[in-house]
């Protein structure tokens, strides 16, 4: 989910999300195994996976934030033991708490920020009450900062595909998209699935004449359809300011024309192939387009 996450929202191609994603889990998991071994040398199995397992997704879903809980824990520790303490101290758990929340803000701005706060503030109390100490408060307000972190990029998720506002149209499309309307000129599926089904959402037009006012439409997807002239001028009129068009087709005819519809759009390209059983790989591309 991370990667797709990085794909979609990021612009990351697809090799690049997967491998940021991984290393920030790696980073998010190893910075929660030191904390619970800050908190409690003797921390049985359960702890440890209870831990890890927040860290690894939260640093999986925001790469940026894995990484400096990971630094902000041994900057922290280190400061501590270079006073005379000890590294595995309340001076790790502080420092990977701020790195965090820092970390997962600049990956999601304020609203990160306001999610891992209060889930800290939530997991510090409770933390307090199960150890009766700071430094079980400290990790109950790391772990607390680290769901909170996961919950906000899970809640943007599904707000944004469930928003009312939001408009998807999937151009010549049967029903692959649950959340798209499908701008189809016949209302039965012909490609998806069993043939002659009706198609939901139907919107009983075509790509040459797309019945959305200027600048209105989200996120367009274009799946194995004629790409023409005509098409590419509607496409370009109703996709709004910072919106996302998601084309498929294959390589040896689609390479040209999905840049073509970048270029008209002046949108940035992430592109990437997949093998397919007909012997010519699909060409995935996703434009996203700034928002002026």
């Amino acid at each position: 989910y991370g990667a797709g996450v990085l794909t979609t929202a990021a612009g990351y191609g697809t090799t690049t999300a997967y491998a940021t994603a991984t290393g920030g889990a790696v980073a998010g998991g190893t910075a929660a195994a030191m904390q619970t071994y800050a908190a409690n040398p003797n921390a049985g199995l359960h702890e440890y996976a209870f831990g890890v397992g927040l860290g690894a997704g939260f640093g999986g879903l925001l790469p940026v934030g894995g990484f400096a809980d990971l630094g902000g824990s041994l900057l922290g520790g280190g400061i501590e033991a270079a006073a005379g303490g000890d590294f595995y101290g309340n001076g790790l758990q502080f420092g990977g708490l701020v790195g965090g929340i820092v970390g997962g803000g600049l990956s999601n701005g304020w609203r990160a920020v306001a999610w891992q706060g209060g889930g800290a503030a939530i997991g510090g109390g409770v933390g307090y009450a199960y150890g009766g100490d700071a430094s079980s408060a400290l990790l109950g307000a790391n772990l607390g900062s680290l769901g909170g972190g996961i919950a906000q990029v899970r809640y943007q998720g599904l707000r944004g595909r469930f928003d009312p506002k939001r408009i998807v149209i999937d151009i010549g499309g049967e029903g692959r998209h649950a959340d798209a309307l499908n701008v189809n000129p016949f209302r039965v599926t012909t490609t998806t699935g069993a043939p002659g089904r009706p198609i939901p959402n139907h919107v009983p037009f075509d790509g040459k004449r797309l019945p959305f006012g200027d600048r209105s439409v989200d996120i367009i997807h274009l799946e194995n359809s004629p790409i023409r002239p005509d098409t590419i001028a509607e496409i370009k009129r109703v996709l709004r300011p910072g919106g996302e068009i998601r084309l498929v087709g294959p390589e040896d005819v689609s390479a040209s024309l999905h840049q073509q519809i970048a270029d008209a759009v002046g949108g940035r390209v992430f592109q990437t192939t997949v093998p397919t059983r007909h012997g010519v790989p699909a060409l995935y591309t996703n434009i996203i387009v700034p928002a002026r």
